[in-house]
């Protein structure tokens, strides 16, 4: 099997690319500027521009790299405004045509990557692929959610195979420094005080390690339709503040608080006994220690 990856470059998509590497899969991995540093000889990188490919680029690269699998993860996702951002419908076209061509190329799975602000988010619990509804209230979660819809359709009506893997909150090593746990980190680090804002929230936090096995698992298995993927636990958001503290040794430096606003769910968290179920029963999260100490030195080194 070959696999095209996109998004190989990002934050996650690093981790994906090394995953696959151990599972010694061959990889065309897809770039538009920057290229991973990753030295494998399964991997092929190619330079591609997702946004302004034509419908007849995208058939070409597809013949030319012949894969038998897709794992799409590409998106926008600049912190600041991925959420209303208009360029997300830019990416909606561009991972339609990237499906449409894949299938019409002779491509056999396609794995695709949305997020857990495609359910109803007024909604507080562990969220269920079958039984909470899809309520999407932003341009992105919209975007993701119409083309996991054109997905299964696409795939449904030409009897290929096809799934959409549901992100939930995600930290480790290589993330962005505008995020929760890089925030704590590099607070402690300079030997300023780390506040929570809502401390009392609640939320499914996935070790990225965990989220790429995940992801592979998912791609090689032949589950269809949506699959959630998380840790499968929810943490309070205080708890990375504290743990954080006491792993670097300036608990004096972390402030706490409970509060819960109420413009916001208490809980959001992924129910994964599907992926438990039909992918890999035998997946274990990484506990939060290690996960946020593996992280800890990646920054701190």
């Amino acid at each position: 099997m070959t696999v095209l990856l996109t998004g190989g470059s990002g934050f996650i998509g690093t981790h994906v690319l090394q995953e696959l590497i151990n599972r010694e899969i061959e990889v065309v991995c897809l770039y538009n500027k920057a290229i991973p540093k990753i030295d494998s000889d399964l991997v092929s990188f190619k330079q591609f521009d997702l946004l302004n490919a034509s419908n007849a680029d995208f058939t070409k690269l597809f013949k030319e790299t012949h894969p038998s699998h897709c794992l799409h993860m590409a998106w926008y996702t600049n912190h600041t405004d991925y959420l209303i951002n208009e360029i997300n419908n830019d990416w909606k076209d561009a991972s339609i045509k990237l499906i449409h061509s894949f299938y019409g190329t002779g491509g056999k799975r396609f794995l695709g990557t949305g997020t857990c602000i495609e359910y109803d988010t007024k909604i507080s619990g562990f969220y269920n692929e079958d039984s909470t509804p899809l309520k999407p209230n932003t341009l992105y979660a919209k975007c993701k959610l119409d083309v996991y819809r054109f997905l299964m359709e696409a795939s449904a009506n030409l009897e290929k195979s096809a799934a959409w893997a549901r992100i939930f909150f995600v930290y480790g090593p290589n993330d962005r420094n505008n995020r929760l746990i890089p925030y704590i980190i590099d607070q402690l680090k300079n030997n300023k005080k780390a506040s929570p804002r809502y401390g009392g929230l609640m939320r499914d936090y996935n070790f990225v390690l965990d989220l790429a096995k995940q992801l592979v698992d998912i791609l090689l298995s032949d589950v269809t339709g949506a699959v959630n993927t998380g840790s499968g636990i929810n943490y309070q958001i205080q708890d990375f503040f504290t743990l954080i503290g006491e792993l670097m040794g300036a608990e004096s430096l972390v402030d706490h608080n409970n509060y819960l606003p109420e413009n916001q769910p208490k809980v959001i968290a992924a129910d994964i006994s599907k992926y438990l179920r039909l992918v890999n029963s035998l997946f274990i999260p990484t506990s939060l220690k290690s996960g946020l100490d593996q992280t800890i030195n990646a920054v701190l080194s």
